[in-house]
């Protein structure tokens, strides 16, 4: 997986063939940034159209939320509901504490330390609500939607953030559904509330394409100042 960075009209970090570089020691933060990530580089285990490929991630903050937007190579058809980029996030800025990203064991460096988890996802509805952001039924949608979840650790230090380890603090399953997803970009946001952040804090944020092959579907780390 190799990656871009984009900041304004500045292009700058690369990547290591096998795993992402986190951000370099000293990296300034940014409010916003764009990721660019080569199409063709996730496992292809789910069937047409559910293993999303995401070629853009965009990260920035608002004054009052944190906006992800991620960008797939076609536009979405798919019948599995699923995340399409965790984004694992160190709110104290200490990767003593928290939990681990899946695959962050593997990673290199290694991708820790981290408080909370969002979920970019694909989220289906049969009805007038979403009925799953993760799997669902063996039958058609009524309509697909891009939605943003987010879950709170709660296990030991150094645990994987998984289902078990965490409780979600954002959920939309049961909620409206709205207007369907269109086209190939997914958009969400995160109330710093409900992070418990606060204009002029820096999150460590590391996201990871969710189809992507172990440790090498994680991006470059981001330094996100909240406006």
């Amino acid at each position: 997986m190799r990656h871009t960075w984009m900041l304004g009209l500045c292009v700058a970090v690369g990547a290591r063939a096998f795993a992402a570089p986190a951000a370099p020691a000293g990296a300034a933060a940014v409010t916003s940034v764009d990721l660019a990530d080569p199409a063709g580089d996730v496992i292809k285990i789910n069937g047409p159209g559910n293993d999303r490929d995401v070629v853009k991630l965009s990260l920035a903050s608002d004054g009052t939320s944190v906006r992800v937007s991620a960008t797939l190579t076609e536009d979405e058809h798919g019948d599995i509901a699923a995340s399409v980029v965790d984004l694992y996030i160190d709110t104290d800025g200490n990767a003593k504490t928290g939990g681990a990203a899946r695959w962050g064991k593997d990673a290199t460096p290694p991708r820790q330390g981290y408080e909370y988890r969002g979920r970019l996802s694909v989220c289906l509805a049969w009805n007038e609500n979403i009925g799953s952001c993760a799997g669902g039924p063996p039958v058609p949608p009524k309509s697909r939607h891009d939605r943003l979840e987010l879950d709170k650790f709660k296990g030991t230090v150094g645990q994987d953030i998984g289902f078990d380890t965490s409780d979600t603090v954002v959920n939309v399953t049961g909620r409206p559904a709205g207007v369907p997803l269109q086209g190939r970009v997914l958009a969400g946001a995160i109330p710093y509330a409900a992070l418990g952040a606060r204009p002029g804090q820096v999150l460590r944020i590391s996201a990871r394409e969710t189809s992507g092959n172990g440790a090498s579907g994680f991006f470059p780390d981001v330094l996100l100042a909240l406006k």
